[in-house]
């Protein structure tokens, strides 16, 4: 996948998750914030299963367009998933062990250091 940056968006605590033991991430509008990442083109016969995976079948997730930059500078739409609002709870602590998950997912995507920085000062 390409490096992304999902821009105007932020990451919010907001489900609750009990395989994680606390609230895990998902994404809000948020003016001049960026999420790193990484973009992938999924094919329309295995797109199901993405919505499988994400949550979108049981409603735990919902889909939701968001605009990236790519690395030449050109801005693209993606479709990414979010908690769902009918979902949505910020009772509860942030969960380290999903926090420290997502870090070492953006080392192994090779993200940049300030994101990767920015995802460890969560688990404080």
């Amino acid at each position: 996948g390409a490096l992304a940056e999902a821009c105007d968006v932020e990451l919010v605590f907001d489900f609750p998750s009990r395989f994680w033991g606390g609230l895990v991430a998902g994404l809000s509008d948020h003016r001049g914030s960026t999420v790193w990442g990484r973009l992938f083109e999924i094919f329309g016969e295995d797109w199901p299963i993405v919505q499988y995976k994400e949550g979108g079948i049981t409603g735990m997730c919902v889909e939701r367009t968001v605009r990236c930059r790519l690395a030449s500078g050109e801005l693209v739409e993606a479709t990414a998933f979010t908690t769902a609002p009918t979902r949505r709870s910020l009772d509860g602590a942030i969960s380290h062990d999903f926090v420290a998950a997502l870090t070492a997912g953006a080392r192994a995507a090779g993200l940049p250091p300030s994101w990767i920085a920015q995802l460890e000062s969560l688990a404080d």
